[in-house]
């Protein structure tokens, strides 16, 4: 909503619309009214977790209310971590991911209102014949893929792998042949086209530690799978090749910035790294795949799990 039209120069509100309008927008019956419901119930059901842990602290007798919640966020924390924490900055990934389970608890026992929008008139499927693909792509990204993720590794962080990159194993140095080879080609691109879509592809290591592990900091070294991000204008004539590769994994497809591609994760070729040494020889990562597509991903390298990876071993 333009909020301007409603404010002064200095700030205030210049009648009472913008209370109405808002009101308007709230008690709307359609798609956007339904969103704003699920918002407030979001808010209904946080005041409920915070009201519970309030509640808890006062029940504690000795030291003030501040102190006690400390004492019970915590403990919440240490709990969640199964282990001691003495470095404040160990507690909040444990801490919110409790306070996100109790906020997802209580949401989900909270039902919309007899009178929310949510209803067949504002959910509807689409009924002409226009062609979706582009805007499920988009869907996928919106769920499944992070691009603007540069933060540290994690499950699901990609790094890329160039002709540059010094990695301290003995690798191919050739990207472009270890794409055609082990992801498109086996025998080789057969003529310009898949020459051209060979060229087109980038090589990426995907972060494939579990979540578990991760957030209790029980890994030392990392494991990733080498991933291959395909762009979708060639791939249409390969896909069936590539789908009866078992060792290969075809991801549903995304859109970024007009961009449409998918990936291809090698389960047969798999690596591993020292936590300390990622930074050093990958840099930042450049995207994540995260959610439910990242839980099937970990399902399916189960399954390789006897797959033979490269170890390296500093000795400092």
């Amino acid at each position: 909503m333009e909020k301007e039209q409603f404010i002064n120069d200095d700030g205030t509100d210049k009648n009472d619309n913008i209370s109405s309008r808002l009101q308007e927008l709230i008690r709307q019956e359609n798609a956007t009214g339904c969103l704003l419901g699920w918002e407030a119930g979001v808010w209904r059901s946080a005041n409920h977790v915070v009201s519970g842990l309030s509640r808890t602290a006062r029940s504690h007798d000795g030291e003030d209310i501040h102190r006690n919640l400390g004492h019970l966020l915590y403990e919440l924390a240490k709990a969640d971590a199964g282990q001691s924490m003495e470095d404040a900055s160990e507690f909040a990934p444990f801490l919110y991911r409790v306070l996100t389970s109790l906020l997802s608890d209580k949401l989900s026992i909270l039902t919309p209102d007899t009178n929310s929008p949510c209803d067949t008139s504002a959910l509807t499927p689409v009924d002409d014949k226009r062609d979706l693909t582009g805007w499920k792509r988009e869907i996928n990204s919106m769920i499944n893929f992070e691009a603007g993720y540069s933060a540290g590794s994690c499950p699901g962080a990609l790094f890329k792998v160039t002709d540059n990159t010094n990695l301290p194993y003995p690798e191919e140095r050739n990207i472009a042949s270890l794409i055609e080879r082990e992801f498109l080609f086996r025998k080789g691109a057969a003529d310009q086209s898949q020459k051209t879509l060979v060229e087109q592809c980038s090589l990426y290591l995907l972060d494939i530690i579990p979540p578990c592990d991760h957030s209790q900091k029980k890994i030392r070294w990392r494991r990733f799978a080498f991933t291959c991000m395909v762009p979708l204008a060639n791939m249409s004539e390969n896909r069936k090749k590539t789908l009866r590769r078992g060792h290969l994994k075809i991801t549903p497809e995304f859109r970024i910035n007009d961009q449409d591609f998918l990936f291809l994760i090698n389960a047969n070729l798999q690596i591993s790294l020292c936590d300390m040494d990622i930074s050093k020889f990958l840099g930042d990562a450049s995207g994540r795949i995260n959610g439910q597509l990242m839980a099937d991903i970990l399902s399916w390298i189960g399954q390789h799990i006897t797959r033979l990876g490269h170890v390296y071993l500093s000795i400092s």
